[in-house]
């Protein structure tokens, strides 16, 4: 088994993954590395 932490870092660190969005990110990932 392999797990993976992910960072993702904009310029000056503003949080632009918020919300839904963030959600939705997670989301598409999460499906991403379990198939």
């Amino acid at each position: 088994m392999l797990k993976v932490h992910l960072v993702w870092s904009t310029k000056y660190r503003h949080s632009v993954l918020k919300g839904n969005i963030q959600k939705r990110c997670r989301e598409l990932l999460v499906q991403i590395y379990d198939s």
